[in-house]
């Protein structure tokens, strides 16, 4: 494939290949006069049980905190989508809007602006469920009623993403969740430093549908009839699959696109030992010739990614570990240039999300098998 980035090639790693990753993560020293994000911040320690981290003292816990950001997608269904329903007296046309709140866990001492958070990795909570609430208005005022035709829609659209609705205790009208099995709960550059990485959790998708007509009475005596139902029924069909296929879903890779996983993987699997490789070549280049122009330009390049990818930086690495910066940008220059399917795709049926349990083994096996080939 034309886009596809080889592991060869990235062994055989040049200086200009060097240069394009460190120019390929997005400065952070840009955009100074950005407004900080706004946060709600909680600080978490992180203890020694965690799957991720060696045994801690006193002066090494260091602590998380927690970074909520709220984005939004939206797409409108015009007014002549309603007329292809000949039996209908008056027309109408819909706005939607998808609210996504994620948190991200973060170093509490890290320093960033508000694109840093687009570089980290989103996933599900530690339960694998997604909290869906769906609000209906009339000409941005009234609050209609919650019709059930419209959740049998969305339980739809979740299930050809393979998601699947779950009883909840919470009795609030028009909130949802749904579950997949086994999603990712961390990043997968977790398993590839063997240190738990920062990354974004999606925790909830509000769901605006806000309906405009000149004909509000006759919209509102429709609004639960079952004449109606089947023509409603795909007209909301129609918003969500735009809304959340083609607008939203597509943002969150690793939770909605298996064929994003199967093609990054293969790729990031071999990231450390290609870093590794690149660490001997510049200790061999600096010890054969310390003053020259070639290790100077080297030295600032790899400052540039150190630099560049500091808000993906895990626990219990130092400034000036190179492996870690090099597998760090080579991770993000891979995973945001691997082939990620067209929003279309994501609703073929044959599709499903990843199944994280054959990614993290896949991992796992080539890094095991790539050690093994260096130590030989």
């Amino acid at each position: 494939m034309p886009n596809e980035i080889h592991v060869n090639g990235l062994i055989g790693i040049t200086q200009d290949e060097l240069n394009e990753i460190a120019k390929s993560v997005e400065d952070i020293s840009e955009g100074e006069n950005e407004e900080e994000e706004k946060e709600e911040v909680t600080l978490l320690p992180v203890y020694s049980n965690h799957v991720f981290n060696k045994e801690l003292n006193d002066k090494e816990i260091k602590l998380y905190k927690t970074v909520r950001r709220e984005i939004q997608t939206s797409c409108v269904i015009p007014e002549s989508k309603s007329k292809e329903n000949d039996g209908l007296s008056y027309t109408f046309s819909c706005k939607s809007t998808c609210d996504q709140f994620i948190s991200y866990q973060v170093l509490s001492t890290t320093k960033y602006k508000s694109f840093d958070l687009e570089k980290l990795d989103v996933v599900l909570n530690s339960n694998s469920i997604l909290p869906i609430q769906v609000e209906c208005t009339l000409n941005g005022l009234h609050v209609l009623q919650y019709p059930t035709w419209i959740s049998d829609t969305l339980h739809l659209v979740m299930s050809n993403v393979k998601f699947k609705n779950i009883s909840s205790s919470s009795k609030e009208e028009g909130l949802f969740h749904y579950q997949v099995q086994k999603a990712f709960v961390t990043t997968p550059l977790s398993y590839l430093l063997q240190l738990q990485a920062p990354h974004g959790v999606l925790d909830k998708l509000y769901i605006h549908l806000d309906w405009t007509t000149t004909n509000s009475k006759s919209f509102q005596t429709a609004w639960n009839l079952e004449s109606d139902r089947e023509f409603m029924s795909r007209y909301v069909e129609e918003i969500l699959v735009t809304l959340l296929g083609k607008r939203t879903f597509i943002s969150y890779p690793l939770v909605f696109s298996d064929i994003f996983v199967k093609r990054s993987v293969p790729i990031i699997s071999y990231l450390p030992r290609i870093a590794q490789s690149i660490q001997k070549m510049i200790k061999a280049s600096k010890d054969t010739c310390p003053e020259s122009e070639f290790n100077e330009r080297l030295s600032k390049q790899v400052k540039t990614i150190e630099k560049n990818t500091q808000i993906m930086r895990p626990m219990y690495t130092t400034e000036d570990d190179t492996v870690t910066n090099l597998t760090l940008g080579m991770y993000y220059t891979a995973t945001r240039k691997s082939n990620i399917p067209t929003s279309n795709s994501l609703f073929n049926k044959e599709l499903s999300s990843p199944n994280s349990l054959n990614a993290v083994t896949k991992i796992w096996s080539i890094m095991v098998s790539a050690q093994a080939d260096t130590d030989s």
